[in-house]
């Protein structure tokens, strides 16, 4: 297939040692996959080395510190609009995607004419920095809740950390700039649903987490951010999952319900 003439890929990422190991990877095998794409990082944390800079077109380097998920896909929407590029694809620079899944995720969303292609991810493994015992999975379930429960949403992993845009329109339809710091995956799903954009779902496998920076306490954050962008109560939203687990709960259990709610009662107590 004869690759677009304006294709972005954009890789978030953290600035440190093994952060950039990953990003060169990353960096390595978007080029290798997608030969004509411009690819470009956003990054906090260190500046990237002379050898990542040397490989990649372009990095943004937004903040010396770690500011959340949703600015960094904000710095690659704002660029890839002002540059008027025709197609997006968002991912994080941490190896947990695989180039051989994108480039076939987006050869089929390319050949059906799909505004954007949303993966499902096989064999999703998630946990968190601080080795807390608590069922990220789960949690990840009641997150998308709030999405399904406003919108109707019918989409199985939509927050995957990977998302292609293929037309300028879908592109420029986004914006990220009062959005909350941890929820731009999610926000960026929800906007894309309420434009009634053609998204298509395939199956993808990733690598195992190995490591992450999201612990406990930023994922009880990203919850109270939830609740006030969708203008739900994590209460609420676990009751609902409660009575209907098989509309909400895809993957994840049940009995991890109450811990969950618990959990964020006792992070935010004074």
């Amino acid at each position: 297939m004869v690759e677009p003439a304006h294709l972005i890929i954009g890789l978030r990422a953290y600035g440190d040692e093994d952060s950039f190991k990953e990003l060169e990877f990353q960096i390595r095998q978007s080029k290798a996959y997608f030969p004509s794409a411009f690819v470009i990082s956003a990054i906090c944390g260190k500046k990237a080395p002379k050898k990542v800079q040397s490989i990649i077109d372009k990095i943004i380097h937004y903040s010396d510190k770690l500011v959340g998920l949703t600015t960094p896909l904000n710095e690659l929407i704002k660029y890839t609009k002002n540059v008027r590029a025709n197609q997006l694809i968002l991912t994080d620079a941490d190896n947990q995607h695989i180039f051989s899944e994108v480039r076939k995720a987006y050869d089929e969303g390319v050949k059906v004419k799909a505004d954007a292609v949303i993966p499902i991810r096989k064999n999703k493994n998630l946990a968190f920095s601080d080795n807390k015992v608590i069922d990220r999975i789960t949690l990840e379930e009641v997150e998308n809740a709030f999405l399904r429960i406003k919108t109707g949403c019918k989409l199985i992993d939509p927050q995957p950390g990977l998302i292609i845009l293929l037309n300028q329109k879908a592109i420029r339809s986004l914006n990220l700039e009062r959005i909350p710091s941890m929820i731009g995956d999610l926000v960026i799903t929800d906007q894309l649903l309420r434009e009634k954009y053609r998204i298509i779902e395939l199956l993808v496998t990733i690598r195992r987490q190995e490591r992450t920076l999201i612990n406990v306490q930023r994922e009880m954050v990203k919850v109270r951010q939830f609740e006030k962008y969708f203008g739900l109560s994590f209460k609420e939203v676990i009751k609902t999952v409660q009575e209907s687990p098989n509309i909400y709960l895809k993957n994840g259990t049940v009995n991890e319900l109450e811990f969950l709610l618990d959990t964020y009662s006792k992070t935010f107590m004074k």
